[in-house]
This record gives C-alpha cells, structure tokens and sequence, in this order.
C-alpha cells in the first residue's frame, strides 16, 4: 500500500469511526418506483451543486470537512421555504453553503440516503 492509499485508508476509518450514518436519512421515491428526471441547475465550485427531481424537488451537495484533512459533501433536499429563497436569490445558496461548512453537524438529519445520492449522480452524468 502506497503512502496515498494509505492515508485514503486511514481517512475513511477516521470517518467511519466517528460519524455514524444517520437513521434519519431521507429518502424520496415516486408512485412509480423512483426518480423520473434529475438536472444539475446550478454548481458552485467548493460550495454547492443543485440538483431538480422530477422538476419538484431540490437537492443541493453541499462540501465541507468533518475534520480537518477531509473534504467530503452532503446532499440535503432544500424545504419549500430554502427553495424559494435560493430561487431569489442565488447568494442564499452561498451562505447556506458557509453556515453548513462552519456547523455542519445540525444538518446530518437531513442528509439523504447513499442510495439516492449515488442515484442522483448517477442520472445527471447519464442525461
């Protein structure tokens, strides 16, 4: 093991040793069985990207650093009120992004599911 898979090894027992997964993960899935449409709206390197649902929902990755050599993100559905306002005015997605990066432990509830984000991901790069 190379001293780069090393230190990737020792990163991921470093968060799977002190974050949890959260059994509050969301989870969105249509009478149909799943997503029928993602689009990527918007992306703001180092701070955000923006995904539609169904043209309905809105899903943001945020990045941020749950210790101090990790950069990782979560991916959070945005509340009809959150939506809104980003709609508005696209600096509130900046500041959401800084008030997350800076205490990011309040929002892990919202955090959705690796299935849906592996899901999400994987029908932007396929559209």
């Amino acid at each position: 093991m190379d001293a780069k898979q090393l230190a990737c090894a020792h990163s991921s027992l470093i968060l799977a040793n002190n974050f949890a997964p959260v059994s509050g993960a969301l989870c969105i899935s249509s009478e149909s069985g799943g997503m029928n449409k993602v689009e990527k709206l918007d992306v703001e390197p180092w701070k955000f990207i923006v995904y539609e649902v169904d043209e309905l929902y809105w899903f943001v990755s945020f990045s941020y650093s749950p210790v101090s050599f990790v950069d990782t993100s979560m991916i959070i559905k945005l509340t009809d009120e959150e939506k809104i306002n980003a709609e508005s005015d696209r600096q509130f997605l900046i500041d959401f992004s800084d008030k997350l990066r800076n205490d990011y432990k309040p929002y892990l509830i919202r955090s959705v599911e690796p299935e849906l984000r592996s899901k999400l991901q994987n029908m932007v790069k396929n559209t």
